[in-house]
Parts: C-alpha cells; sequence; structure tokens
C-alpha cells in the first residue's frame, strides 16, 4: 500500500516512491509517444508515398494533413511528458487528456501503420493509467 507522509516543520508532503517512479514513469512514456508522432508526422510531409493502404478506410485523409496532424500533436506531446517528469502539477491533467486525443489519433491512423500504432496506443492507455492512479493518491492526502 502506498504511504504519503506530512512534515509538519516544512510543510511538504513527501509521496510513496511507487506513485513519484509511476508518474515519472508516464512521462517518459509519454515524452516517447510524443517523439514517435513527431516521426510519423516527418515521414508524411516528407515522403508521401511511404506510407500506403489497401482497402478503402472510412477515415481518408490527405497526408499532408496528416503530417502535421502528427507533427503538432507529437511536439505537444513530449513538452506535456518533459514537464510531467519535472512534476510540473498542470501536466498531470494535460497528459491524460492529450494520451486520449492520441489514442484517437493512432486508432484513425491504424491503416497506414498497425503495429507501431499499436504500441503508441498501448504506451499512452499506461500514461492515463499511471497518471490517474498518482491523482487518486494525492486527492486521498
Amino acid at each position: 500500500m502506498a504511504t504519503t507522509t506530512f512534515d509538519r516543520d516544512t510543510g511538504r508532503q513527501d509521496h510513496s516512491r511507487g506513485a513519484v517512479a509511476g508518474t515519472a514513469a508516464a512521462g517518459v512514456f509519454l515524452a516517447l509517444v510524443g517523439i514517435l508522432h513527431v516521426l510519423q508526422g516527418l515521414v508524411a510531409l516528407f515522403n508521401d508515398e511511404f506510407y500506403v493502404y489497401g482497402e478503402e478506410y472510412i477515415f481518408t485523409f490527405d497526408m499532408t494533413g496528416w503530417g502535421w496532424t502528427h507533427l503538432i500533436a507529437g511536439v505537444v506531446l513530449a513538452v506535456t511528458g518533459f514537464a510531467l517528469i519535472q512534476g510540473a502539477l498542470w501536466a498531470h491533467t494535460l497528459a491524460v487528456v492529450l494520451a486520449g486525443l492520441s489514442i484517437v489519433v493512432s486508432f484513425l491512423w491504424m491503416p497506414f501503420y498497425p503495429l507501431w500504432n499499436i504500441v503508441v496506443i498501448a504506451f499512452d492507455a499506461f500514461v492515463i493509467w499511471a497518471v490517474t492512479t498518482r491523482r487518486r493518491e494525492l486527492t486521498r492526502s
């Protein structure tokens, strides 16, 4: 069970090592997801013919639009991941929202690179779990 202590002299709360490690890991995974999105975006922008899909897909978008979507989302995700590692409180809420949006974008992008997107979705799910678990501990204390 996670323990949280409060130091009356300094006014600081010391949270369990597991919660802090989980949040740091979530920050690393979120930054990694951001970097993966940036790479997908750059490939889509610089080489339109790299991504191909066989069957008609209901969510068909222009490759340049996808490239910019992935590039911008990736930068925002990476910055939020690094802020989460640093312990910024605003990054907790934003990380959950952005990881959820990343899951949706990765699902829509699934026909172009299925295995890659399954990995990204798994990382995003871990981020949501780790950040919300730590949030519950902070709320209890």
